[in-house]
């Protein structure tokens, strides 16, 4: 696929609402996040990034492999389920994000969309999430 020398719409942040698990507060049971927003209007389509950033106190943590403890992750958008791609697969460098693409079809209105995010950290980490739509 050629490189493009321009785009028709630009990128643009998401605003997103993430509820964290009340399952969090007991040790034995994982964290969980659901994230929520708004995959806005397209002609053409495009793909939603949603990322997760991961610190303890102010420092980001770099686990190894941050795949491993974020691999997997349920998404529905416009009440459809959907496919999520990870950005980093199970075994790779150490990063404090983890993010993961999903492909959006061209619509004339925008869509509600939903992810749940299962975790291995213990709440002692912070978890941001943020989310860019990249149109096509």
């Amino acid at each position: 696929m050629p490189i493009p020398l321009g785009f028709s719409e630009a990128s643009r942040p998401i605003d997103v609402n993430v509820i964290e698990s009340k399952a969090q507060r007991e040790p034995a049971r994982p964290r969980s996040l659901t994230i929520r927003g708004e995959v806005p209007a397209c002609r053409h389509g495009g793909t939603l990034v949603v990322a997760v950033n991961m610190t303890r106190g102010v420092s980001p943590f770099r686990p190894w492999s941050p795949g491993h403890r974020f691999l997997s992750a349920d998404a529905a958008l416009a009440g459809q389920t959907i496919a999520c791609r990870p950005v980093l697969g199970d075994n790779t460098f150490p990063s404090c994000w983890q993010a993961w693409r999903i492909a959006a079809a061209p619509a004339a209105d925008s869509r509600p969309f939903e992810m749940k995010v299962p975790t291995s950290l213990s709440p002692t980490f912070e978890l941001k999430c943020s989310s860019h739509f990249l149109p096509n």
